[in-house]
């Protein structure tokens, strides 16, 4: 996907217009979205391992190497139901952390 192509996909705007970033170039664009989107996976990751047991955790990193989302899903059903749901949850914290933080920086 090209820079182009990527400031286009849905998430992308909607974290362009969430952080108030419409104005920057391109390039400034793709890169704070990139810094936003790691911060976001981590919060993710780290509150998927939060609700594993810590006997699970193990396997969940092995799934999360093996790139099949599929498997992933299915071993994480037991302990996160909707997972949609918890993707949309953990992302909509984080993305309010990261405002409060860039509020406070103003």
């Amino acid at each position: 996907m090209n820079l182009h192509d990527l400031l286009k996909d849905d998430l992308t705007q909607t974290l362009i217009t969430e952080f108030g970033i419409e104005n920057e170039s391109d390039d400034v664009k793709a890169r704070l979205i990139a810094k936003f989107g790691e911060n976001i996976l981590g919060r993710v990751v780290l509150e998927m391992l939060n609700t594993l047991p810590a006997d699970k955790r193990a396997g969940f990193d092995t799934l999360v190497g093996s790139g099949d989302p599929d498997a992933l899903k299915a071993y994480l059903s037991p302990y996160i139901p909707d997972l949609d749901r918890f993707l949309h949850e953990e992302t909509r914290k984080e993305t309010d952390r990261i405002k409060l933080h860039m509020r406070d920086q103003a």
